[in-house]
Parts: structure tokens; sequence; C-alpha cells
């Protein structure tokens, strides 16, 4: 996109600019959605705390859906990471875990 009135090298930076804006709110974008799904499974979760007994079978399908979506997610952001250079994913798996079922109901 050319700017009227300016020069090439003032063109070129504008431009480089709108894309580094962009490709951090694509970044931002795709970890609001994940950190959402994280909280989803935190509140599957904290429902299983309450559970006496054997997970529901339905509880267990809705936890492992949601697990998936989240799983799902955090590949998008290691994907959107690494076009942009940033190759190591240690930070985000630290940052974003995503949580298995735990204690004897999680087979």
């Amino acid at each position: 996109m050319a700017y009227s009135g300016s020069r090439p090298e003032e063109t070129v930076g504008q431009t480089e600019h709108e894309l580094r804006v962009e490709r951090a709110a694509c970044l931002a974008r795709i970890g609001r959605a994940l950190e959402a799904r994280l909280a989803v499974l935190a509140r599957l979760r904290d429902e299983a705390d309450r559970e006496v007994g054997e997970l529901r079978p339905a509880w267990r399908a809705r936890y492992e859906r949601a697990r998936r979506e989240a799983e799902v997610y955090l590949w998008y952001l290691k994907v959107q990471r690494a076009a942009n250079g940033l190759h190591d994913d240690r930070l985000v798996d630290r940052m974003y875990p995503i949580p298995r079922l735990r204690g004897p109901a999680s087979g």
C-alpha cells in the first residue's frame, strides 16, 4: 500500500511497522483463545474434584474434547510463533500447560 507524498523508505518503514503490529495482534488473539480453553479445562477439573467415585463418561468426554481443543490452540500458537522466527517452545509449554486428568479417576 503506497502512501502519497511519502518517500520510499518511509513507506517501507510504515509497512514493516504495520506487519509487526498485526503479527503481535495475531499472537495475542491466539493466546487469549488458548487461555479461554485452559479456563474451561480448569472448571472441568474443579467439577471432577467435587465428584465422588467414578467420573461419568459424559464428563470425561467433555474434558477430553476441551483438552483436544486446547492442544490445537497451543499448536496454533507455536506455529504462529515459528512463522515469526520464534522457534523455542519451552517458554510456551511452561506458560500454557495442558493438564491431563489427575488421580485414580484418570485411568
